[in-house]
């Protein structure tokens, strides 16, 4: 489907993109206020960037299961949608592709996924549960991924995944609760602690021996903690050169 095919046709209600399709060009429904449901085929293994920017009016969206690539800003603005349904081919979520998506509250993600985008969920602040991919091994610098999603409370990293990736958590600052598995053996350098700590409360609950440092997160001391290099959890050793750690302030 070429960019910009339908893009502004402010009537448009619904469309059934036919089969055989396989890539929705770039903002080929922006604009589309109007459209409420579309079919998309199986065909279809990539969605481009701002295909269905700012469409308002979609409230639920089925992506086929062949899909493996969500472009960046695909569904930014997209106030209407509540819900969503995935297929287990999908490996890449690129940058802000349901920023502001206000209307969504549950996501589940499927374990295919191995790469985020920054700022994916941004500002969805109706969101009160998402799960983590157990594949997902890439976000990308200043992930920003939660940012604003001021309905997250808690999270729970899934057991399985042994590696938690840079910036997964950066600027989550509404969250306050993260469960991390038995599995997990390391925590990338910024994956935790670079400005999570800096704008809220956050407290972890682990399975195993940790460090100091996640002692200190328990008790509620550290507010803010940027590690240069990754944190191994399996042999109780810092590898970072140095961790830079700031006090949280005592409420007066």
């Amino acid at each position: 489907l070429c960019d910009a095919s339908f893009r502004n046709c402010a009537s448009l209600e619904s469309i059934t993109i036919p089969s055989g399709v396989t890539n929705i060009g770039e903002y080929a429904f922006e604009g589309c206020k109007s459209l409420e449901s579309i079919d998309i085929p199986d065909s279809v293994t990539e969605i481009k960037g701002s295909a269905f920017l700012n469409c308002t009016g979609l409230t639920s969206v089925d992506f086929p299961d062949e899909l493996t690539v969500i472009g960046s800003n695909a569904f930014e603005g997209c106030t209407g949608i509540t819900s969503m349904t995935f297929g287990n081919k999908l490996t890449v979520i690129n940058g802000e592709a349901f920023r502001g998506c206000t209307g969504l509250t549950s996501v589940t993600l499927p374990d295919s996924i191995t790469e985020f985008g920054y700022r994916v969920f941004e500002n969805c602040s109706s969101l009160n549960r998402i799960n983590i991919p157990t594949g997902l091994k890439t976000v990308y610098s200043w992930g920003g991924v939660f940012n604003g999603c001021s309905s997250l409370k808690n999270i729970t990293v899934p057991n399985g995944m042994t590696v938690l990736p840079s910036y997964l958590f950066d600027s989550a600052e509404y969250l306050q609760i993260i469960i991390l598995p038995k599995s997990l053996t390391t925590l990338k350098s910024n994956s935790v602690f670079h400005h999570t700590f800096y704008f809220c409360n956050c407290k972890f609950i682990f399975h195993r021996f940790l460090l100091l440092v996640v002692l200190l997160a328990l008790l509620g001391i550290i507010e803010r903690a940027a590690c240069q290099q990754d944190f191994s959890l399996t042999r109780g050793e810092r590898q970072t050169e140095r961790c830079l750690f700031a006090r949280r302030q005592v409420d007066e």
